[in-house]
């Protein structure tokens, strides 16, 4: 399979697993509910609505999904970011540490 075909099938799954989170009913109180606003009414204060309101534990997907391609982008731009040399000295450092381990 080439890549294409790997990445266009990869987004399809993110994207059905996506809608599939959506539309169906957790059993499961949010953490917003569970925690936040539990200690909020402990504490007599007020739960303000969150910026994106996302029902349950689709907030967490969504946030774990954005983790990961962010991860993702990094990972791949990781020598246009921090440089070559910085690689390759990570590397020697990696190579050094594995030649003092095994003597």
């Amino acid at each position: 399979m080439s890549g294409a075909k790997t990445l266009l099938l990869a987004g399809l799954l993110v994207v059905a697993l996506t809608i599939a989170a959506f539309f169906i009913p957790s059993q499961w109180e949010g953490v917003d509910v569970a925690i936040v606003q539990t200690k909020a009414e402990e504490l007599g204060g007020k739960v303000s609505p969150p910026l994106l309101n996302l029902t349950g534990d689709f907030q967490l997907f969504v946030f774990t999904v954005a983790g990961f391609a962010g991860g993702a982008i990094v990972g791949y731009n990781w020598r246009t970011l921090f440089g070559r040399e910085a690689v390759e000295a990570a590397k020697r450092r990696s190579v050094q540490a594995g030649a003092e381990k095994e003597s």
